[in-house]
């Protein structure tokens, strides 16, 4: 896919579940626990993949949830909270 994120490259199914509330370039940027996602070598963040992922939840008018069988990466929300996860780590963010 030519997108590394953190260091890996990720799987197209992934590239592909970005890809519904964001456009995607081949590159090289960093995620931390917020969310936050930068370029590599740069510490300032350009988009909230959080932030993201909630206003397409909201455009969509509910609940949602997708995940990768392959690399396990996972996104979901219930119309309050908002949550990314991962193997080693997770985001949540609602009330």
């Amino acid at each position: 896919t030519r997108v590394f994120m953190n260091g890996r490259e990720l799987h197209p199914l992934d590239v592909a579940a970005l890809q519904r509330f964001t456009p995607v370039q081949p590159g090289r940027y960093w995620l931390d626990a917020l969310g936050n996602c930068g370029y590599e070598g740069s510490p300032v963040p350009v988009v909230n993949l959080v932030q993201l992922a909630r206003a397409a939840r909201a455009s969509s008018g509910g609940a949602y949830h997708s995940r990768s069988d392959i690399t396990g990466i996972g996104s979901g929300g219930d119309g309050s909270t908002s949550y990314v996860m991962g193997k080693d780590w997770s985001v949540i963010v609602g009330p």
